[in-house]
C-alpha cells in the first residue's frame, strides 16, 4: 500500500510563496525572512499575506499580519486562526 504525503501549513505557504514569487521551493524554509531574504517590500509582503487568507480561509488583524516575518510565522497565525 502506498503511503499518502501528509502536507504541514508550512509545505502549503512554502509552495503558495514560491509559485507567487516564481522561485524555487527549495529557497524556502520556515526560518526564510519574507524581507531580508525574499526581499518583498511592505506592499508585496501584505499581498503575499492576503493571498495566503484567501488560501486558508481565515483573516488575520493588522497586528498579527505585522507580526509575520518568516514562513513559521505565517504558518503559526494562519493556523492560530482557522475555523
Amino acid at each position: 500500500m502506498a503511503k499518502k504525503s501528509k502536507w504541514t501549513a508550512e509545505d502549503r505557504i512554502i509552495e503558495l510563496i514560491a509559485w507567487e514569487l516564481n522561485i524555487p521551493s527549495s529557497r524556502i524554509n520556515p526560518h526564510t525572512d519574507l524581507v531580508d531574504d525574499l526581499y518583498l517590500d511592505s506592499v508585496d509582503k501584505d499581498l503575499l499575506i492576503a493571498k495566503l487568507e484567501s488560501q486558508f480561509g481565515v483573516f488575520l488583524n493588522q497586528e498579527q499580519a505585522a507580526k509575520i516575518d518568516t514562513v513559521r510565522d505565517a504558518s503559526y497565525f494562519l493556523q492560530q486562526n482557522a475555523a
